[in-house]
């Protein structure tokens, strides 16, 4: 089992915060980009994703997700 350095799990109010910047799409591509590696990496979540999996996903680098997460 991996370790882990960040824990994330997302409150309610935290997951329709972040849901709305991806949806509105009016936000900054860095912005949404970093909205969604946290959606994605909440522990929460019922598939929650691994970082070669959100790498994958969202075309961007583990330094980039490791980076949001902290």
């Amino acid at each position: 089992m991996p370790s882990f350095k960040y824990v994330i799990e997302l409150s309610e109010q935290d997951k329709t915060t972040l849901l709305d910047i991806v949806q509105k799409g009016a936000s900054p591509a860095r912005t949404i980009l970093c909205a969604n590696i946290l959606l994605a990496s909440d522990l929460r979540r019922e598939t929650y994703m691994t970082v070669s999996e959100i790498e994958n996903v969202y075309h961007t680098t583990p330094t980039t997700i490791q980076t949001v997460r902290a």
